[in-house]
């Protein structure tokens, strides 16, 4: 309610999560994280790039549920993959592209004598 951050995780990305089931399962093929969504995949390269994609949106809804209580929660996304998650959370969330850079302009500005 006043703004202050709660806490938050730092995931794998998609490319790092497809990468990971590529390099450390026999048989299963590389897959272009950017690959779309598919709410019901029915191949091996769809089901890997939609999993990557609900691993992570699943993660973040966990999140959100512990402060989700808060009147004014929001969900922060930044990162390369934020537009393709934002539609499939179906949360309060807003993606703030270069959310470390304005969050060190945040503290600068309230670092800076008056």
């Amino acid at each position: 309610d006043d703004g202050r951050h709660l806490g938050g995780v730092i995931l794998p990305g998609l490319h790092m999560m497809t990468q990971a089931l590529f390099a450390g399962t026999a048989e299963l093929p590389a897959v272009d994280a950017a690959a779309p969504y598919r709410e019901l995949p029915r191949n091996t390269r769809d089901a890997i790039a939609s999993g990557a994609l609900l691993a992570t949106v699943g993660a973040i809804r966990t999140m959100f549920e512990r402060v989700a209580q808060s009147p004014q929660a929001l969900c922060l996304l930044s990162g390369g993959a934020a537009p393709r998650l934002q539609p499939l959370l179906e949360l309060p969330c807003r993606h703030v592209e270069y959310l470390v850079l304005e969050g060190l302009v945040a503290i600068a500005a309230e670092a800076r004598p008056a």
